[in-house]
């Protein structure tokens, strides 16, 4: 039987928060050059500034989502590392309200859990749910550390799988 997708939340937010500092930049390093290898040079990438222990994929990051309203899907802001960031939403951090708007090929996003058929578990307030939903063109790519991969996960008719995971160790797709 699967765990409630709060027991899932606390078990993989743990799991995240137990990997040894050293050990994370390496993967991390190893992730960014996996994306390297995998997005085109022309795509424009929307990335996340990380927060809770997430990878920090901030150097290929061309834009940060912004939480505009609530229940509404994000709005991604073009910023570059040395930009300034405005506090967000849940703790996030985002670029300032006048940065200009665009929309992303690639949404690169953060997640607590996946599974082989490309499910994800985030934080439970669907903001990444409604995006994908409101930018259907749109290439999502999990972002992750190995650990973070789950047999199963429950998830939802309006959920959207990923087109891909990508973690220190490889690149998944369907």
């Amino acid at each position: 039987m699967l765990l409630s997708k709060s027991q899932l939340r606390s078990e993989f937010l743990a799991k995240r928060f137990a990997i040894d500092v050293a050990q994370k930049r390496v993967w991390e390093q190893a992730i960014c050059l996996q994306l390297k290898s995998f997005i085109s040079d022309d795509a424009v990438v929307a990335g996340y500034f990380p927060m809770k222990g997430e990878v920090d994929i901030t150097p290929l990051a061309q834009a940060l989502p912004c939480v505009v309203e609530k229940n509404a899907p994000l709005v991604f802001r073009v910023w570059k590392i040395g930009d300034a960031l405005q506090a967000g939403a849940h703790g996030s951090r985002e670029p300032l309200a006048g940065a200009p708007v665009v929309i992303p090929d690639i949404v690169l996003v953060p997640l607590l859990a996946f599974d082989g058929a490309l499910h994800r578990l985030g934080y439970g307030g669907g903001y990444y749910d409604r995006t994908l939903a409101a930018l259907s063109s749109v290439q999502a790519i999990g972002i992750a550390f190995s650990c973070q991969q789950a047999q199963a996960l429950p998830h939802e008719e309006f959920d959207r799988k990923l087109d891909a995971v990508v973690t220190e160790r490889e690149i998944l797709r369907l």
